[in-house]
């Protein structure tokens, strides 16, 4: 990749490197820079652990008694796994009813409108931003905010949400001409 993107005129850089990666691909001896488009991406966490109070193991049970916790055993699990007693004899396994495990969400924090990395448009200006954070049961907050509304944070009803956190989200795009 140097030596194409030494051979483009292009300097080093991690965006320019990607122009030569594609330059290489594609066989190209140069590049037409009259319309770019640059992304800057976030990387957000998508499971927030504060959200989660609590975890309920998974059941197996036979005639109404448990036999079994979770699939494989947990650190300080000392009941059975269900791998500790398979394969069960065919009599007890056509009685045997799984009762799946439950996250238990915090309930401070099980009704906020957002997580982080929620993709947002304002409907009034029609005005795209990221949710930053949760700071608040009745306001959305993102600095990019400042520039649509004058502030930090809005009430999610003037607000349309286009995507959840998907990981890796897109913050800024800039066009050049």
């Amino acid at each position: 990749m140097a030596q194409t993107r030494k051979k483009l005129g292009l300097g080093k850089g991690h965006e320019n490197d990607a122009l030569a990666a594609v330059a290489a691909f594609c066989s190209c001896a140069e590049i037409d820079e009259t319309y770019m488009v640059e992304l800057t991406l976030v990387k957000f966490r998508r499971h927030n652990r504060a959200r989660i109070h609590a975890v309920r193991d998974r059941l197996y049970k036979v005639d109404g008694k448990i036999v079994a916790k979770n699939r494989k055993k947990m650190t300080d699990q000392r009941e059975p796994s269900f791998a500790d007693i398979s394969p069960l004899p065919p009599k007890k396994q056509s009685k045997l009813k799984v009762y799946p495990g439950a996250k238990i969400l915090n309930p401070l924090r099980e009704k906020m409108p957002t997580i982080a990395g929620d993709v947002w448009i304002h409907t009034p200006t029609g005005r795209r931003f990221v949710a930053a954070g949760v700071a608040s049961r009745k306001y959305l907050y993102s600095p990019q905010l400042k520039e649509i509304v004058g502030k930090t944070y809005i009430n999610p009803k003037e607000c349309r949400r286009i995507i959840h956190n998907e990981g890796m989200v897109v913050m800024y795009n800039s066009l050049y001409h």
